[in-house]
C-alpha cells in the first residue's frame, strides 16, 4: 500500500491541488521521506511474507532459516536514517521477544535439525536436540523391541526421498538463504 501510494504520489498531489479545501491533505516532503523509509525497511520482509503465504504446507523447520535471513535484513547499514534504524531495532526486538521461549526455540531447533535441507546450519541448541532425540529413540526402543535396530540401520532411500515437485518460491528462498549462510562462514546459530 505504501509502495502504491509512492508510485501514485504525483497523481494524488495533482488531484488534491485542484481542490483548495483539500490542500491540508497534501503530503509534505517529510511525509514522503517517512513513507520511503518505511518502504525501504519493510520491502525485504515482504519477500518472506510472499514466500510463506504462497505455500500450501509451510514446514516448521523453515522458521529458523527465515528468521536468520530476516535478522540479516534488519542489520544496520551506514546509510540508514535514524527512523530506519529505529524501525529495524523495533522489529528485531519484537521478533527476539516472540521467539524467546525456551520450549519454542527447542521445538524449532529440533524441526530444523531433522530437516536434511539445512544440515544443522541454523540449529543453536544442537547438543540438547541431539541428546533429546537419542533419549527418545532409546525410550521407544525400550518400549518396543526391534524399532531401535530399524532406526539405527537406517531407512531405505525410497522411504527418505520426498516426491519431486516443481521448484517453488519458498524452496528457492531457503536454498538461497542456506548459500548465504555458508558464504558468510558463520557458525551454527
Amino acid at each position: 500500500m505504501v509502495e502504491r501510494f509512492l508510485e501514485q504520489q504525483q497523481v494524488v498531489c495533482a488531484v488534491l491541488a485542484e481542490y483548495r479545501k483539500k490542500w491540508h491533505l497534501m503530503p509534505k516532503d517529510s511525509d514522503i521521506t517517512v513513507l520511503e523509509t518505511v518502504k525501504a525497511v519493510l520491502e525485504p520482509l515482504s519477500l518472506f511474507t510472499d514466500a510463506l503465504s504462497g505455500e500450501k504446507h509451510t514446514t516448521l523447520s523453515s522458521v529458523l532459516p527465515l528468521l536468520w535471513k530476516i535478522f540479516e535484513c534488519l542489520s544496520h547499514e551506514q546509510s540508514d536514517s535514524a527512523l530506519a534504524k529505529e524501525m529495524k531495532e523495533k522489529i528485531h526486538e519484537y521478533l527476539q521477544h516472540r521467539y524467546d521461549d525456551l520450549q519454542l526455540r527447542f521445538l524449532l531447533n529440533t524441526a530444523t535439525y531433522l530437516d536434511p535441507r539445512f544440515k544443522n546450519s541454523f540449529v543453536s541448541l544442537k547438543d540438547d536436540v541431539k541428546q533429546s532425540l537419542l533419549d527418545e529413540v532409546k525410550k521407544i526402543g525400550n518400549e518396543k523391541e526391534g524399532i531401535a535396530s530399524r532406526v539405527s540401520g537406517g531407512l531405505s532411500s525410497k522411504e527418505v526421498r520426498p516426491s519431486k515437485k516443481s521448484k517453488n518460491h519458498l524452496k528457492f528462498l531457503l536454498s538461497t538463504i542456506q548459500g548465504e549462510k555458508k558464504e558468510k562462514g558463520e557458525p551454527a546459530s
